[in-house]
This record gives structure tokens, sequence and C-alpha cells, in this order.
């Protein structure tokens, strides 16, 4: 008889993330990842203390899979770069980024982790060298805000175009327009109509209206 293949940890958090990322976290039970790996359920329960644990350090891993998107260079710009990885990882991940983002409060604490990340390499870009750390913190916040939205779209299969070139255009235009606002505020505006450091008094009006 072949020899009986141990089951590792390693090989059920492996089993377990690609059981999530095909079929999401309601199907992450003892009995379906037993299956995947061709064993009884016993290797699992042995290795973890429940599956809440197993599923916690499965999503921890798809946090890491989303931050190598983001370290990823497909620009010269780090800043771009972290939002285009976002968004491939969520075109590519759909089942993934729901479960990190969409589907529960859970994985919060997975967000914030990723955040301080994000915000690391944000730091080291030197085209923005030039913002104080309130506007660079307020552009973070728009982008990321702009950025999980078309990530979102992404997912769903909503873009009308979800290709790799339609995506970085996408992000690169958006953060133009709000880095040029955020730089010059006020630019083309006539006299009294932008207070210093705010946006124009007629737009926030139409707003209000």
């Amino acid at each position: 008889m072949p020899p009986k293949t141990s089951v590792t940890r390693e090989m059920v958090l492996r089993s377990s993330l690609d059981l999530v990322r095909e079929n999401g976290l309601s199907e992450l039970t003892a009995r379906n990842i037993a299956q995947k790996l061709g064993c009884s359920t016993a290797p699992i329960y042995s290795t973890f203390s429940n599956m809440d644990e197993l599923g916690n350090e499965v999503m921890d891993r798809a946090k890491d899979q989303l931050v190598e998107y983001t370290r990823k260079r497909y620009t010269d710009h780090i800043f771009l770069d972290q939002g285009i990885g976002i968004t491939f990882f969520a075109r590519d991940h759909p089942v993934l980024y729901r479960e990190l983002f969409m589907e529960t409060s859970r994985f919060v604490h997975l967000h914030e982790e990723m955040e301080r990340e994000l915000r690391g390499g944000f730091s080291d870009d030197d085209h923005y060298r030039d913002l104080s750390v309130d506007t660079a913190e307020k552009l973070r916040e728009k982008m990321g805000i702009f950025t999980h939205g078309l990530a979102s779209l992404s997912c769903a299969g909503l873009l009308r175009d979800n290709s790799d070139e339609f995506i970085i255009n996408t992000l690169f235009e958006a953060g133009r327009a709000m880095i040029r606002d955020i730089r010059n505020p006020c630019e083309g505006k006539k006299s009294g109509e932008c207070p210093p450091g705010g946006a124009p008094l007629n737009e926030i009006r139409k707003v209000i209206k």
C-alpha cells in the first residue's frame, strides 16, 4: 500500500482559501474541506480549534493576497498602483473581495491593517511630497471611496469594460481631477467665490439647494 499522506495545517489553509475563493465563506465547512483534500474531517479539527479560527486565518491570507496586488508596479505612480491593485483584485477574485468588504463587518480589522500598509506605500510616492499631512490624508480618503466604488462595480461585473486599460485610465483620470482640485480648489473661480482652504461657495450652494 502507498504511504498515507499526512494532512498539514498549510494544506488545510490552502484548500480552505481555494474553497472560499470559489464559493464564499458559507461553504467553508470541515466536510467540504475534507472532500477537497480527500481525507476525513479529523485533520481539520485537530489543526484548528474551530471553524471561526480557520475562517479568520483564511481571510487574513486573502487580505495578504490583496496587498500583494497593490504592491505590483503597473505604472510609475505608487498611489495609482494601489488603486489599480485593489480593483484588479476585486475583478479577479470577486468572491474574496465581497467577503472582505461587502458581506459583513467581521473583517473590518483586516481592512484597517491593509489601510495602514497602503498609507506607508503612499508616503513613498514622490508625486505627492508637496502635500501637507492633512491634505494627503484627504486625498487618500477621497480616492479610497472612489476606488472601492469602482472595485465593487468590477466585482459585480457591472463595469461596461473590465479590461486593464479601462480600469487604469478611469482611476488615473479620477485621481488627476481630485489632485488638481485639492491642490488648486479655487482655480478658475471669481474672487470671493472661494474662501481660503474651501470649496467654491457657489458649488456648495448648488449642493445645498
